[in-house]
C-alpha cells in the first residue's frame, strides 16, 4: 500500500477518528470526526530527514494533537535507524508553534504498512551508542510503532472504516506469503 494513498486517506476525518479510536483504544469510540481539526504544519526548517519520504498527518482535538507517521518498509536505513529522533523533531516543532495557544499533548506513532518484518529503532536511547554510566542521564524519546500486517483478522475488526479494508489485506498478504 502506498504512503500517499493512506496519508490522502487519512486525511479524511472519519477515517482519522476510526484509525485513533481503533489503535489508542481497542475500538472503543472515544472520538467522532467532529473532534478533529486539520492542523497543517509547514516543517520547512533545515533538517537532516528533509529528502526523506515519511508519510506524515496531523490533527487536533481539544485534549491532544495527533500526529501519524506512515512508513511501508521503503524507507532508508537512516530513517530506520533514526526514527525516533525525526518524531521528537517533528514533535518538538509542533509543540514551539502552539507555544502561544493552550499547550495540549501531541501524541505521535508510526503506522507501518509493510508486511515484511520491519527493524527499527523504537527510542532515541536505541538509536544511539550510550554507555552504561551515562545512560540514566540520557533524556529517551519512545516512538509507538503500529504494525498492521501483524495483526491478527480479529484485530482488523476494530477498524469501522474503509481503513479495514486495508489492514485487512496488509494481513492477509503477510500471511499468504508465510504459507508459501
Amino acid at each position: 500500500m502506498h504512503k500517499e494513498t493512506i496519508r490522502r486517506m487519512l486525511e479524511d476525518k472519519e477515517i482519522f477518528a476510526d484509525v485513533v479510536n481503533a489503535l489508542l483504544a481497542a475500538g472503543t469510540e472515544l472520538f467522532s470526526s467532529e473532534d478533529f481539526r486539520n492542523l497543517k504544519m509547514d516543517f520547512s526548517q533545515e533538517s537532516v530527514f528533509e529528502n526523506e519520504t515519511i508519510g506524515n498527518v496531523i490533527k487536533e482535538s481539544d485534549y491532544a494533537i495527533f500526529q501519524i507517521l506512515i512508513c511501508d518498509g521503503t524507507e532508508t536505513e537512516f530513517v530506520k535507524k533514526y526514527l525516533p529522533v525525526y518524531a521528537y523533531e517533528q514533535v518538538g516543532e509542533i509543540y514551539l508553534r502552539k507555544l502561544e495557544d493552550r499547550m495540549i499533548p501531541v501524541i505521535t506513532w508510526v503506522l507501518y504498512l509493510g508486511v515484511e518484518h520491519w527493524d527499527t529503532s523504537e527510542s532515541i536511547r536505541t538509536a544511539l551508542e550510550v554507555s552504561e554510566e551515562i545512560c540514566p542521564f540520557v533524556n529517551d524519546y519512545q516512538i509507538h510503532i503500529f504494525r498492521v500486517s501483524q495483526f491478527n483478522l480479529d484485530q482488523c475488526r476494530m477498524f469501522k472504516s474503509r481503513f479495514r479494508v486495508v489492514a485487512e489485506d496488509l494481513v492477509r498478504t503477510r500471511l499468504s506469503k508465510k504459507n508459501m
